[in-house]
Formats: structure tokens, sequence, C-alpha cells
């Protein structure tokens, strides 16, 4: 659709006529022309969140290439009220803006054809606040408003026209006039306060470093904050004003955060070499952010991420460093040097989720971050097996492909990746490549290929580059299979595939790979189809894993012989081999190639590993079959399966769910209690955790504020709201809408979405209807009923019926309404899942990736059924049965 906005200044019919050529013109669908490039911005806000619109005056000095009459750049949604390009000698020349795609891209014309030279482009306009987390959005939380921005991608231009794309960086100085009442906050310091009539207050910021469009932040409200001085180092010669700011009445849970944040920042700077870029570091807590958002100097993060009380989890506390570390890593690796345009994103994000790993590791091993990320990677692998996906780089040509870059293939894939190579090139030669590589592009661009460049440069094995690229530019995931020769070993290389997969015939892969024995470690860089694997003898050391610290973006597979010593073996092993060990196990499970009664017997010796992620690993695995393919017999054998494997385990640990119980308990224990509990209180249907679970609930919601510590809150108002049907429900919800902690309001929501019973279905349905709840709540009671097959059908029938209500709660990087049928397992309902969705792909603009990954999901779950439905049937009944 076409939008036509109101043209500005008299000007006779004449003057608007263009020349053949630029009328014919058609408006470019992905990277604007370099016809012109933006030298700096000027943006002056009127923002009073409690309205439903705001304006802007946005002036944008620029550099016009060559001579024109029409210039394409960026605005959506935006009315426009008036706009002109006034020339270096001050004369002004008018124009009409008109928005000429649905993605945001405008066209200039201007009233008559302007010689290249310097301009000023001048625009002033109004636009409505969004209600997702993109552009500009506003949230109500008690009874005030809020105001706050998210660009990334492509939604800068929601809040003001340019040119908004990453390669462009430059100076932006911001305004922002309020209600005398609220509080402004931009990407830097404030050098002014002024009172203005109509009792207002406008904010002056200092003018930024260069900046692309995405990194563009504000936020208005009468928020709460804590702030900080952090002292000066080694490599800071300076002090740095640290602030952590939140909404009304969420002081007492900034302490944590602002006291732990000096810590995370100054390992980050150790390692660049590098000091912090920016002039502050405001982080700032958003009720509806979807995660995190590395805004310079003024980080967004979702409510939970950032604000925690004195009893937080111990899960939460680890989100928390993993994610802080992740967007401060992106200060330099993104804000300081960026990504020439959006097919290099990858390594952008791919970097921050490697380093916010190994940083957030380096500032608290006891919780488990780095066993966190190869879980992430070893989960990512599932999704790159399928013949529908993307490789990490992948060319963006148009606008609406640039969405689907932000999937896991990116993050978890891309950043494993970048752990690989680290691991085969060694800590200290991969930070020097790292380093040499900001240092070649601070404050500009950059490309894939030249960070490949600064990575080979640390190493004399002319293949590393050619080996990273292997793995960037081709999707999959390689299955290294090692066989016996002679008294050593040989290892080849193929493509995993999984059973429903067409097995392809692609290039090769260089991979690096490191084994070991218990004794030692060694590597190679696998080159060929096969090779040797040097430095080994059968027989020698208590096992060989193939792949040494979980590092290797690949599965494996071993001789008989060698797969049985290594997995007796395992429960003794590191957390992150012992994950790949499980991974691989279960993967060749998924491709036919092991039987399911040794998959159930890898679980019962895993389940003795002293790690939670290990010991879950592959019942997680099973549980996202559960509820797909298990007939409801198969069903009732895995809860006691699951039962089998932790009620002991669970017992000799303890089920005090009172506030605090465990509080002074190791944080590895406190974390397999709590996921020992999510299993035995879902998988595996302990009615009497259940019952325990569901009274410490009725006892909080009654107002015992120590009857529920917030590490169990999710299983406990599930149980609470299962067993008291809707009269419980409407308890829980009523004690939602009343609470301001954002944590216990999502906990309670996910509960109410996880009702497994068709008959509430309706009722849950009509709580997203009201308006107290915010986008992100909606999304949270929705969704979790497409888990269940009790659901699902009726979920997914409202979902595709209240379509465009829907896909609003999601913010800009939102396809994820695409993704509404993967619960689903036969080729019938893969038909209906596509005849339903595909019509909202043109609306939407984009979609099509990922509705495609949604049915090749559905497609090899009903292959897989076909495929080894019985022998799922006959071990469970057989594991149920001991």
């Amino acid at each position: 659709m076409r939008r036509r906005f109101s043209a500005v200044l008299a000007l006779s019919a004449s003057l608007f006529a263009t020349t053949a050529a630029i009328a014919a013109e058609e408006p470019p669908v992905g990277e604007l022309s370099d016809r012109a490039a933006p030298r700096s911005y000027r943006i002056d806000m009127a923002v009073d969140p409690a309205k439903e619109t705001f304006s802007g005056h946005t002036e944008i000095d620029m550099t016009l290439n060559e001579a024109t009459s029409r210039l394409y750049l960026h605005g959506m949604g935006l009315d426009m009220h008036s706009v002109s390009a006034v020339a270096s000698d001050g004369s002004v020349i008018g124009a009409t803006y008109e928005q000429v795609l649905t993605t945001g891209v405008a066209a200039l014309d201007f009233a008559r054809e302007l010689p290249a030279g310097d301009y000023r482009l001048v625009f002033d306009y109004s636009s409505q606040f969004r209600v997702g987390a993109e552009g500009l959005y506003r949230v109500q939380v008690g009874d005030k408003w809020y105001a706050w921005t998210q660009m990334e991608p492509f939604d800068a231009r929601r809040m003001f026209p340019g040119f908004d794309e990453p390669r462009h960086k430059t100076p932006y100085q911001i305004s922002i006039t309020v209600p005398k009442d609220q509080w402004a906050y931009a990407n830097t310091p404030l050098v002014r306060e002024r009172p203005l009539a109509g009792d207002r207050v406008r904010y002056d910021f200092a003018p930024t470093k260069p900046l692309p469009s995405y990194l563009v932040a504000l936020a208005v409200g009468d928020f709460t904050e804590k702030g900080l001085t952090v002292p000066a180092n080694e490599v800071r010669k300076r002090p740095l004003e640290l602030r952590h700011i939140a909404t009304a009445g969420q002081e007492d849970k900034l302490a944590y955060g602002l006291s732990e944040t000096p810590e995370i920042l100054g390992l980050l700077e150790n390692y660049f070499g590098i000091e912090y870029p920016y002039e502050k570091l405001d982080q700032i807590a958003s009720p509806i952010m979807g995660g995190a958002m590395e805004n310079a100097g003024l980080i967004t993060y979702m409510d939970p991420l950032l604000l925690m009380g004195e009893d937080a989890p111990n899960s939460q506390k680890a989100s928390f460093g993993n994610v802080v570390a992740h967007e401060l890593a992106h200060q330099w690796f993104g804000n300081l040097v960026t990504p020439r345009w959006w097919d290099d994103i990858w390594l952008n994000e791919a970097f921050a989720s490697w380093m916010g790993d190994k940083i957030g590791e380096a500032w608290d091993p006891s919780l488990g971050i780095g066993v966190a990320q190869i879980s992430g990677a070893l989960a990512t692998m599932d999704d790159d097996s399928r013949t529908i996906g993307r490789p990490i780089h992948q060319e963006v040509l148009r606008n609406e492909d640039i969405k689907a870059t932000f999937d896991g293939i990116t993050y978890q894939k891309g950043g494993h990746v970048l752990g690989m190579f680290e691991s085969y090139l060694g800590e200290q030669a991969f930070q020097a490549g790292v380093r040499r590589h900001l240092q070649r592009f601070a404050w500009g661009n950059a490309t894939a290929e030249e960070f490949y460049d600064s990575i080979g440069s640390v190493s004399d094995d002319p293949r590393i580059v050619p080996a990273f690229q292997s793995f960037t530019s081709q999707r999959g995931v390689p299955l290294v299979t090692v066989t016996r020769k002679g008294d050593g070993y040989a290892i080849a290389q193929s493509h995993f595939t999984p059973i429903g997969v067409e097995r392809e015939s692609m290039s090769q892969w260089i991979i690096p790979v490191c084994a070991s024995n218990g004794i030692k470690q060694e590597c190679t860089l696998l080159d060929g189809k096969s090779g040797d694997l040097p430095g080994f003898d059968v027989g020698k050391g208590a096992y060989l894993m193939p792949n040494a610290g979980g590092n290797g973006y690949y599965r494996f597979a071993l001789p008989e012989q060698d797969w049985s010593r290594l997995i007796a073996a395992a429960p003794g092993l590191p957390a992150r081999e012992a994950l790949a060990v499980a991974d691989s196990a279960y993967a060749g499970f998924m491709a036919g190639a092991t039987d399911f009664s040794q998959v159930l017997a890898t679980a019962r010796v895993l389940a003795a590993h002293p790690e939670a992620d290990v010991a879950a690993f592959i019942p997680g695995k099973l549980s996202s079959l559960k509820n797909r393919l298990m007939t409801a017999q198969d069903r009732k054998n895995y809860a006691a399966f699951i039962r089998s494997l932790y009620s002991e385990r669970l017992a000799s640990l303890g089920t005090d769910f009172s506030r605090g119980a465990y509080a002074s308990e190791d944080p590895e224990v406190s974390s397999l209690r709590q996921r020992l509990v999510a299993f035995l209180f879902g998988s595996g249907e302990d009615e009497a955790l259940r019952d325990k679970l569901a009274a410490a609930a009725a006892a909080s919601l009654a107002g015992d504020a120590d009857a529920l510590d917030p590490a169990y809150q999710a299983q406990a108002f599930s149980a609470y709201v299962q067993q008291g049907g809707q009269p419980a429900s409407q308890r829980l919800f009523e004690a939602v809408l009343a609470s301001t902690d954002s944590r216990f309001r999502q906990a309670g929501v996910q509960a109410l979405g996880g009702i497994d019973r068709p008959d509430l279905a309706p009722y849950v349905f009509g709580l997203t209807d009201n308006p107290k709840l915010n986008s992100l709540e909606k999304i949270y009671t929705l969704f979790p009923l497409l888990g269940s097959p009790a659901t699902r059908q009726a979920t997914f029938d409202y979902a595709v019926a209240n379509f465009d209500t829907v896909a609003d709660w999601f913010s800009g990087f939102g396809n994820q309404m695409f993704g509404l049928g993967g619960g689903f397992c036969s080729a019938s309902e893969a038909e209906a899942v596509q005849a339903a969705l595909t019509p909202f792909i043109a609306s939407q603009g984009s979609g099509q990736l990922d509705l495609d990954r949604s049915l090749a999901v559905v497609r090899e779950c009903a292959a897989l059924r076909e495929a080894v439905g019985d022998q799922i049937t006959r071990g469970l009944a057989e594991a149920a049965a001991k």
C-alpha cells in the first residue's frame, strides 16, 4: 500500500515536474544508492508517552554526489507536515515526501533539479507510538506511561526520516521536549535542561560519536535511577559514570546489576585493550523488550535481565551476566566497528554471543554460563541440519530479508564457530586478531572478509581463512566419523542428515578437529573428505572424545566399542564435553543409526552427571517429541521413565520451596534442583510434587510472602491453575494485574498459558484482550498453549483469525507468527498450516523462510514417527517396566 503525505511550501504544479529518467526510476528494495550520503543529524523530538502520537523535527546535513530531482531515503508511517532542502548558499528548495514501499522507503521530489553539493534536509512530522518494541514505543506501567526506542534492525525510520543503513555512521545531536514531570535519556550526556511554556521541559544532549541509525536511542518517563562512578583502570584512564534506570518503584532492584556491571566492563576492556568507547554508560530496563539492545551509551534490557531482588535465583543472575556481557561487547564489536550491510550482521551478533559467554563465564564460573552456550549451539544444529535454512553469511538483497538474519544461525552457530577457531588457533593468537581488527576499523565499517583477514594475519596456516569461510558460506552440520585404522584412527566428513531430511551433495568443510583421550589433546585440520586423526592409539587412554571441550561445530560418530567406553566415562567428563557426547548420541538416533533403547540407556548414564544441563539433555530432547509424536500411552510411559531417572536424586537434594530455603548452597546444586523440579513437574507428571508446588503457590497468593521462592514460581503457578481451573486462574490473573514485579507477572501469565485443558483455552484467549497486559505478556499468555496437543489446534486457529492483532505484539524482529504451526506432526497438518499462513506473507512483507522452516519441522516429525514410532513405543514401554 502506498502512502501519500502533504506537500510543503506553496509551489506551482510545474515546479514538481521531474525528468523522464527520474520518474521511471524504481524505488530501491534493498540498499540505497550512493547518490547521497548523510554527514550529521539534528533530531528534535516532542514526546509525551501519555499521548498516542509524538512529533519530530529532523535536519540532515548531507552530500549529494550527483545532480537529481528525486532522492530515495527511509521513513515509515510518518505523517509529514513539511519538507525542504537548504543549499549551501541558504536558498530553500521545496519538496514533496511520499512513502513508496511498505518497508519504509520514501521518495523526496524536489521542486527543481539539485546540482551535486552539500545540503540540509529539513523535516517536520508526527507519528503514532508503537505497541511492540520497535521504533518509538510506549508502555503503561501501573498508572504511568513511559517511552523507549528499539531501532534495530530497521525501525529508526519509524521515528525520524533518514538513511537507515548501518554503513552510514554519523554524529547525532538529540533534543527531547517532555512534560515537566518526566525525565529524558539519550545516547550521550545531558548538556542543558530548559523549562518551556505549557509545563514542558526541553533536554539537549551532547552530539554523539559516529553511529549508525539503528543505535540511536532515547527514553522518556518518570524513571528511577541509581548510579556510581567506575574508577579508571589500566586501559581506561578516565572515570566513567554508570547509571541503572527503571520505571518508578523499582529502585530496590537496581543494586545487584549496578554493583556487578563494573567487573564485566573491566574484563571486556582488558580483553580488547581499548577503553569503553563512549562518554557514559546508562543501562535501562523496559518491560516489553524481548531481550536487550546495545544502543551506544543507553543499553536497553528486558526488565528481568536488569532488575533483581535480593533473592533472585541463580538462573536470573546467569542471564544477567551473559546478556550484559553480550551487550557491552557490542560497544566495541558492532558499535565502534560496524558491519557495512546486513549480510554481515552475523559477525556483529555472533561475536557478541561468543564474547558474552566467554566474559560471563569469567565473571562468575559457578553460574554455568559457558555450559549454557554450548547447549544453545547444539540446539541450533537441529535447525541447521534441515534442507530449509540459510548459511551464516547470506546475501541480503531486499529489506524484507533483513529480519531473517536475526536467528539461531547468526547468534548460536556463529558464536560457536568463532569459539571453535579460537580453540584451534589459541586464545592469545585469536585475541591478537580481534584487537587488530578493532584498531584497523575503529569508528568505521568493516566486512566479514576484512575480519577474516584480521584473524588470518595471526596464523601461518593459509587454510585458516578458507576454513572460516567454509563454515560461514554454507549451511549444514558436519558429521565427523571416526574409524579404527590399524593401531590408530582415521576420520571422514559428511553432512549430518536426520530422518525426514533429503540428503544433499554439498561442498566440504575445512574442519578444525580437536580430540582428547583423558590424557592429552591433539588437533588437526581436516581439509579433505578424509584423513588421519594423529596422536591417538587404539586402547590408549580411558576413552576417545572426538570433540575436545565441545568446541567444534560438528557432530561425531564412533565405532561401537569406542562409543561404549566414551559413554561409560561421560558422567565424569567436563560439562561441555559431556553435552557434546549426549548430543551426538541422540543425533545418531535422529539419523536412524542408533536404536531408541540406546538413547534411553545413555540418558540413564548421563542422569548422574553433576551439571544440570548434562543430566537433563537427552530427556529435554525427548520432551520436545512428547507432545508431538508420542501416543497417550507413550507419554505415560515416558513420565514413568523421567520419574525413574530423577525422583531419588531430587529427594536427596530436598524440595523446600519456601523463599530463601537454599540461599546459601552452591549455585550448581541450586541449578540442578531447579532443573529436576521442572522435569518431574512437567514431563514426569509427579502428582505429589505438583501438589506441593500448588500449595506453595496458593499460600503465596494468599499473602504469605515467604511461602514460595521466586525460582519455583513458574512451576508452582502452573500447578495451581492446572488443579484449580478457572477460579484459580482468575485469582492468579488478578494478582498479575496488581503487581509491578515483571518477573512475577511473567511467571504468572506463562502459567496461565500453560493450562493443558481445552475447555479453558477460550478463557485464556480472552485474557489477552486486557489492556493492562503489555505486548510481551500477551505473547507469554497465548503462545504456551501451542505446546499442548489439547490446546494446539484451537490456539493456532485463534492466532490465525486474529493474525494482525497478534502480530502487532511482536517487535521489529518478529517473523515469529510464521512459526505458529511448528508443533504439528503430520503431512496433512503441514499442508493446512501452509494454506493458513501463506496469505499473510504478502501483508507482512516477510516470513517465507520462517514458514518454510516451521513446515520442515512438521514434516520431519511426521517422517520420524513413521520411521521409528514403533521403536519409541517399545523402548518407553520397556523403560517404564524397569
